[in-house]
């Protein structure tokens, strides 16, 4: 497995950092429990953040379990749900007692033990081909372009197109879908302030489906603020993302919704491997498929989607959070130390037993690692030289090759390299751009 190890420090980060404020109502929650109570003063001017720096500090959202004993108890009971109502100016929110939520993070992380959460089946044919009919009945074929500005016989599958600029549109789609048919009117309940909340919700809309989205505290803003503009159930809840997704599973138990995974869920995972199908269709004489990689939620369907084609699937994935190549590497989920990345949406654990692994395994996908400063000249190089905004998740399929870690087409074959998403923070945009 090759790798880059460069690792530049996150401390030299020197953004701007613009100042956003929100307005809701609060309950405080002590483990779901809520209670209610307005937002104080105090606590409001304590909402507002920079929100430049806050891509260093989301990690995906959904992380490996539950947290356990003393370390469990002691961030439920600083936890506050927040049931949002925000003006158009929000941005993140963070709720925290002045510690860092990276930090407060990790440190939970160290205390705590990790414990296998749900059982997960894999997609069966039928998902995949309901999956295939919805995404067609709602989302038009997404491009492939010709790229020679990075080698020869390269391809882009474009998805930052889809109308809520990330291919999780798909999945989310696929999931609400497949859960209004097995049980018309049952809620669908996510922890994300990202990209699969975003599917989520235009799948919500488009269905008529109701959709509750656990946002953390520590939340990209562009995300949250997209992610307003439809209408479902936004609650703040936890210091990190697997507080917020413990807390989802919670009103699953209470509610008899259904918990859908960003990754981790037959149906997100049919769904994801429609682009493999397309792609098929698209292209012929395909060598290899380079895939962002986090919690393997669209490796899967691109490795299952391709099965039996020849085709080889590379994974990529931050050098600061690798989870994935962690487990390819070990045969099974371990937990790692995630460090700060432009690549938000693929940062933090594994849920303990993802069937996401186990596919990445037996299909002997290779997962290859790129450092933030490739990220950071990935994303400048897409925009100047391709004309495309990416976020940092989208564009390490990009950073892989301009590394030499991927090579472009040989003997007639293609590389296609997945743009996975475009929602990235202006302001860190404009940093990236004019670093």
């Amino acid at each position: 497995m090759r790798s880059r190890t460069q690792r530049p420090n996150p401390a030299g980060w020197s953004g701007p950092t613009p100042m956003y404020s929100s307005m809701w109502k609060t309950t405080v929650s002590a483990r779901g429990t809520p209670a209610g109570a307005e937002t104080s003063k105090s606590m409001k001017e304590r909402c507002e953040i920079p929100v430049a720096n806050m891509a260093w500090q989301t990690p995906r959202a959904s992380t490996a379990a539950r947290m356990m004993d003393d370390a469990c108890v002691a961030a439920a009971s600083a936890s506050v749900s927040i049931r949002v109502g925000v003006d158009g100016d929000t941005g993140a929110i963070d709720l925290s007692d002045g510690r860092s939520g990276h930090a407060a993070q990790h440190a939970s992380w160290r205390a705590a033990r990790l414990e296998a959460m749900r059982a997960v089946a894999r997609p069966e044919k039928a998902q995949f081909e309901a999956a295939w009919e919805v995404v067609r009945r709602f989302l038009p074929v997404t491009p492939m372009v010709g790229a020679p500005q990075l080698g020869p016989g390269v391809t882009l599958k474009v998805e930052t197109v889809q109308p809520t600029g990330s291919f999780k549109v798909r999945g989310g789609l696929a999931a609400v879908a497949a859960t209004l048919a097995a049980d018309p009117g049952r809620a669908v309940v996510a922890s994300s302030a990202g990209n699969h909340g975003l599917g989520l919700a235009y799948a919500a809309a488009q269905l008529k489906a109701q959709v509750t989205v656990i946002v953390p505290r520590l939340a990209s803003a562009a995300k949250v603020s997209a992610l307003q503009q439809f209408d479902v159930r936004l609650v703040l809840h936890g210091e990190g993302y697997s507080e917020a997704e413990a807390h989802a599973l919670d009103l699953v138990t209470q509610g008899g919704g259904r918990y859908v995974s960003p990754y981790n869920d037959p149906d997100v995972i049919a769904g994801q491997a429609t682009m493999a199908r397309e792609m098929l269709e698209q292209v012929s004489h395909i060598g290899t498929v380079v895939v962002p990689c986090g919690g393997g939620g669209l490796l899967a369907g691109i490795s299952l989607g391709l099965a039996g084609t020849g085709v080889r699937v590379i994974g990529v994935e931050s050098e600061a959070s690798p989870s994935m190549s962690a487990a390819v590497a070990s045969g099974g989920i371990v937990p790692i130390t995630v460090e700060p990345t432009l690549a938000d949406g693929l940062a933090g654990n594994l849920e303990l037993g993802s069937v996401t692994v186990d596919i990445a395994l037996e299909h002997q996908v290779e997962i290859l690692t790129v450092s933030e400063a490739d990220i950071r000249s990935a994303m400048a190089f897409s925009a100047h030289k391709l004309g495309l905004v990416l976020e940092g998740a989208g564009a390490v399929g990009i950073a892989a090759l301009r590394a030499g870690l991927v090579h472009s087409g040989t003997e007639g074959k293609e590389t296609v390299v997945i743009l996975t998403g475009r929602n990235v923070a202006p302001a860190l945009l404009k940093e990236v751009l004019h670093a």
